[in-house]
């Protein structure tokens, strides 16, 4: 009985150990030293860590979702001025409005690893912030996403990992009427969702896939699509961006 139960926990710890991943890489030009990759709500989060060479390691844990759960208990406890947190669900994450999707269990939680595409690197023990990465095609890609107000998005995708508890599904086309800028042009958008989940970590891919360009010559998201990928692609690129 006593060696059934002995394997049976070698048996159970080599598919904990098996379960669980790592997201790993080396950040392109990075000259920042080493640094710590962070996330969290309030307060900062530490879940990686980046060497002077570049290479940077995150744990995929396999109760990730419990954790921003237990998080998102700690802080609504807090006196926030009446503002409470919670998690967005993958219906709520990825709706249309006035449009139907096809969603299968979409009332469960989901959370992702980065903030907007973005990881975000600091270093703790120096309290000095270092700038963030984004797992993209390209690094024109990358400046064009995050400099926020320019309105210069080329065509181009980044990567995240999303995490949900149950298998589920978002697809479908969502075609909206936007306008441009000047609130003059209006244009056509339309975003496609191609998400099949399954339980545990996801990859997914977001792409601008076409912009609209208005007279003055910002562009705009046109058609944009996200798809759940096997694994990271292999020609991505880690961009990273400095602190100014």
């Amino acid at each position: 009985m006593k060696k059934t139960l002995l394997v049976l926990g070698v048996i159970l710890m080599t598919q904990t150990i098996k379960a669980q991943q790592d997201f790993e890489g080396t950040i392109t030009d990075w000259n920042a030293g080493t640094g710590d990759i962070i996330t969290g709500m309030m307060q900062p989060k530490v879940i990686g860590s980046v060497d002077d060479s570049g290479n940077f390691k995150i744990p995929l844990h396999p109760n990730f979702l419990d954790d921003v759960k237990k998080e998102i208990e700690e802080e609504n406890k807090k006196d926030n001025d009446g503002w409470t947190a919670s998690l967005m669900t993958v219906d709520k994450l990825f709706s249309c409005f006035g449009d139907s999707l096809m969603v299968e269990n979409g009332n469960q939680p989901i959370s992702k690893l980065s903030q907007m595409g973005a990881f975000m690197l600091v270093n703790m023990s120096e309290k000095k912030r270092l700038g963030y990465f984004l797992a993209v095609n390209s690094a024109e890609f990358a400046e064009s996403l995050m400099n926020i107000g320019s309105y210069t998005y080329t065509p181009g995708y980044y990567v995240d990992w999303y995490f949900v508890d149950e298998q589920g599904s978002v697809k479908g086309n969502c075609t909206q009427e936007a306008y441009a800028l000047n609130q003059e042009e209006v244009y056509e958008k339309n975003t496609i969702y191609n998400l099949e989940f399954k339980e545990g970590w996801n990859v997914v891919k977001y792409e601008i896939k076409k912009v609209f360009k208005d007279k003055d010559g910002k562009t705009y998201p046109q058609e944009i699509e996200y798809t759940t990928l096997p694994e990271i692609p292999k020609n991505i690129t880690y961009s990273f961006m400095r602190d100014d």
